[in-house]
């Protein structure tokens, strides 16, 4: 029971610290928007204006947290977002259960033993303890708190409503089936309309005894319902503007809209405004669809509202069903305004928005959809934690700890003296990397809870000694021409693939078969070697990029081609053979001509052998790329 009441706390509190800052938020939105729309109803149409309304179902599905340079929240972010909650701890000790004052003791392992017998009696303050934990009262149920309660309200009208909506849903189903084939003439009619409001998709049409207005319903396969008496009454010449109505409604993807708002205001029910932001955009929305029949009848869209004024007084002459479906009538002051607004307007040679509409509205959203303040402050949320020796325990102080891959590596760190770290990063995933000289690298994955509710993260880490010395300083190090360097050196029956291992520790890549062994320590040491598979023994000793050393002409990775001839010998001649393998004279300067290059163009990838010294070396243009040693 305990855990459950737990559950529903977390919950609450995660539903407080959404819904208040939601609730705060949209109804900014929906006062700025009704300001907006008082001032804009006269002079734009109303397709402007019913999707200047859509941004508040579009507030409603984006994170309170959103924000932006250019928005409301760069002046207002702290009083729109930061919304006081009380943090009320989640309770898990039963209330009526007395506290043990915390004892610091030391942990003892003591093997039983049959033939043993105690000899002393237990000290007077555990059989204290014992007494008391003994007569502990039964645990009490967690108390909920005021944010959970908050958010079985929440769920319970929530869940209400929903059957509700469900129960409309299975009504107007039943609606449909109910509902009778239409005549030919009707049939006629409504394929003509379909052709000017350009529909291809297939769409239903039914006559129904127990509808006032027409109306229409059903997400993928629409079906548009026609009171029985509709057709007598009105004539087909006029029933045409009606079903171009509920077909304008279809094309317009009115339907799908209505359904966002119907779930929206179940979600967010508590908000009053809200509900009146619904009915406006109802109101508007059958505005625009007026706009968008009189666009398909051109010059015979004079006698549309008339059209309205003889479906009204069928509509308001019998008692309608309150379904909440999309038609042509929904409200006698509603109806006023759409007819009204049409006399006192022009015709709109279009119902659809324009570049400047959709670049106006873009820019209105952008300022004001996001209504956190934007972030220009450090990063709070921490990462701490202790690095030690996981054979001594002891800390290890200079580790570095950071992540090497969020934020392009940014956040990165060293231990002290006691092997302690700390930075701050951001709320996200992080991998975090422990690295120290003469250890093991360490990764650990981890992310971060939703909402901000946990503002930092203890990770440590117990690095395992690694078995090679990893503190060869390759900056002082001098390689002997056609020997090697240490005790790694080249033919010497000793140097063995394992004695590499042993020295390097395990390579970055190895390849090994019958005829090739290579042992790859490009990212640490800017090395690699070939051990002859046959007989074990090093062959050649590669230096490449990133390596620190130097020969004992003072040739590093750093020097130039010049420098190269200057301390071994100019080239004896130059050549540009199809093939590097074929040719290994010495001291001769080899150029190699890729297909890509053309031929008058000079090639820079080159190679020069000096047998004497048991070097080769590589050369991309005038700098060098790789050296290798080899016997002489």
């Amino acid at each position: 029971m305990n855990t459950i009441l737990e559950q529903i706390n977390s919950a609450g509190l995660v539903f407080v610290k959404f819904a208040l800052p939601m609730l705060v938020q949209s109804s900014v939105l929906i006062a700025v928007l009704f300001l907006a729309d008082l001032l804009l109803r006269k002079k734009v149409r109303a397709v402007f204006r019913y999707w200047l309304w859509m941004l508040v179902l579009i507030k409603l599905v984006m994170p309170t947290t959103l924000s932006s340079p250019v928005s409301l929240g760069s002046w207002f972010g702290d009083k729109l977002t930061d919304i006081k909650v009380s943090d009320i701890s989640i309770v898990t000790r039963p209330v009526n259960m007395p506290q043990i004052a915390e004892t610091k003791t030391t942990a003892v392992t003591i093997k039983p033993s049959l033939d043993v017998k105690p000899t002393a009696k237990p000290p007077t303050h555990a059989k204290q303890v014992a007494t008391e934990v003994a007569t502990l009262p039964a645990a009490s149920p967690i108390p909920l708190t005021w944010q959970g309660i908050v958010f079985l309200i929440w769920a319970a009208a929530a869940a209400a409503m929903g059957l509700l909506l469900l129960q409309r849903a299975v009504f107007v189903i039943g609606l449909v089936a109910q509902a009778q084939n239409p005549t030919q003439l009707m049939n006629d009619a409504f394929q003509f309309c379909c052709r000017q409001m350009d529909i291809k998709s297939k769409i239903g049409l039914k006559v129904s005894a127990n509808t006032a207005s027409p109306a229409v319903c059903g997400l993928f396969r629409p079906v548009i319902l026609v009171p029985q008496n509709l057709a007598p009454t009105l004539g087909s010449s006029n029933l045409r503007p009606v079903l171009l109505h509920e077909l304008a409604h279809i094309k317009r993807g009115d339907l799908w809209i209505n359904l966002i708002q119907t779930v929206l205001q179940v979600i967010y029910f508590y908000n009053p405004l809200l509900w009146l932001a619904n009915s406006i955009i109802r109101r508007i929305r059958e505005q625009a669809v007026d706009e968008t029949v009189q666009v398909a009848m051109g010059a015979s869209a004079q006698q549309y509202p008339q059209t309205l004024v003889n479906v009204a007084k069928l509509a308001f002459s019998r008692p309608a069903l309150s379904l909440r479906l999309i038609g042509v009538v929904e409200s006698k002051s509603a109806l006023k305004g759409r007819i009204e607004r049409m006399l006192n307007r022009p015709i709109p040679k279009t119902a659809k928005l324009g570049i400047l509409s959709l670049t106006t509205l873009f820019i209105f959203a952008a300022i004001v959809l996001p209504m956190a303040k934007a972030k220009s402050k450090s990063p709070e949320f921490a990462i701490k934690g202790i690095v030690t020796d996981a054979k001594t325990g002891r800390p290890i102080a200079g580790a570095k700890v950071g992540d090497d891959k969020y934020a392009g590596g940014q956040f990165w760190t060293t231990t002290d003296a006691n092997g302690f770290y700390s930075y701050n990063t951001w709320y996200e995933e992080h991998n975090i990397k422990c690295e120290a000289s003469g250890y093991k690298t360490q990764n650990k994955l981890f992310g971060t809870k939703l909402f901000g509710s946990e503002k930092e993260k203890v990770i440590d880490f117990a690095l395992e000694p690694s078995k090679h010395s990893e503190n060869i300083d390759y900056s002082s190090v001098t390689i002997k021409e056609g020997v090697g360097f240490d005790d790694i050196i080249v033919g010497n029956p000793k140097c063995t693939g394992e004695f590499i291992k042993s020295k390097l520790g395990e390579p970055d890549e190895e390849t090994k078969n019958e005829k090739d062994w290579w042992l790859v320590y490009h990212k640490k040491y800017g090395l690699d070697f070939w051990v002859d598979p046959q007989n074990n023994v090093l062959e050649e000793i590669r230096l490449n990029k990133g390596f620190k050393g130097k020969l004992t002409s003072g040739i590093s990775m750093s020097s130039t081609k010049q420098e190269v001839f200057e301390a071994y010998g100019q080239p004896f001649y130059e050549a540009v053979p199809e093939n590097f393998d074929k040719r290994f004279d010495n001291r001769v300067l080899l150029f190699r001509k890729p297909a890509w290059i053309k031929r008058w163009r000079k090639p820079t990838i080159a190679k020069i052998h000096y047998n004497e010294k048991g070097l080769l070396f590589w050369f991309d243009g005038d700098t060098i790329s790789q050296i290798v040693i080899s016997p002489k």
